[in-house]
């Protein structure tokens, strides 16, 4: 199954998973699973154009990799059932947002990576992600494996075939978790 057809797939699953609970905002960000005012449990930004993806690739002065730019292109940014934060492009300006797309803008992947990336991270490592609950960062290497990367050890914990897998994984485990009526609170 392509990148695109995958990811076309995740995004109906989570519509279907909330069943109407959702909103979208002005800036195409489209949250989902209404917890209590002002919190949603799942969240995905408007994607990227092909060549604002080409422009973010100049500011961060990198090359992304493939399925990072076909993610992207899917959502810029994402939270997933409170377990997996993916980082984007963040606005080049906040001005003319109202506060909820502010608060719901996509974390910079720049931070995100300035987070994470210490002295022993393998130089093919990209890092675009990580999770609070997992205790956990997520990582391309150059043959396209995305590593889940234990904040504790350092050590890959978990290895999936691309992000598109990641995700349906998430999906799954966040299926489990609504079916189970379990969340987590972040303070």
């Amino acid at each position: 199954m392509g990148g695109n057809v995958l990811y076309e797939t995740i995004k109906n699953e989570i519509v279907g998973i909330y069943a109407g609970s959702h909103k979208k905002l002005r800036n195409g960000t489209t949250l989902f699973g209404e917890l209590d005012e002002g919190r949603w449990h799942t969240y995905l930004l408007h994607p990227l154009t092909s060549s604002e993806i080409a422009r973010f690739e100049e500011q961060m002065q990198t090359v992304f990799p493939s399925q990072y730019k076909d993610c992207l292109s899917f959502t810029n940014g994402c939270w997933l059932f409170d377990l997996l934060r993916i980082a984007g492009k963040a606005p080049d300006t906040y001005r003319g947002m109202s506060e909820e797309e502010e608060s719901f803008s996509p974390f910079p992947l720049e931070d995100l990576q300035q987070l994470y990336k210490r002295k022993r991270t393998p130089p093919d490592h990209f890092i675009f992600a990580d999770s609070f609950v997992k205790q956990a960062y997520y990582a391309i290497d150059s043959t396209g494996h995305v590593h889940e990367v234990t904040y504790k050890t350092k050590k890959t914990a978990q290895t999936f075939d691309s992000i598109a897998l990641l995700l349906q994984s998430i999906v799954e485990e966040g299926k489990e978790q609504i079916e189970n009526d379990l969340s987590f609170e972040f303070t």
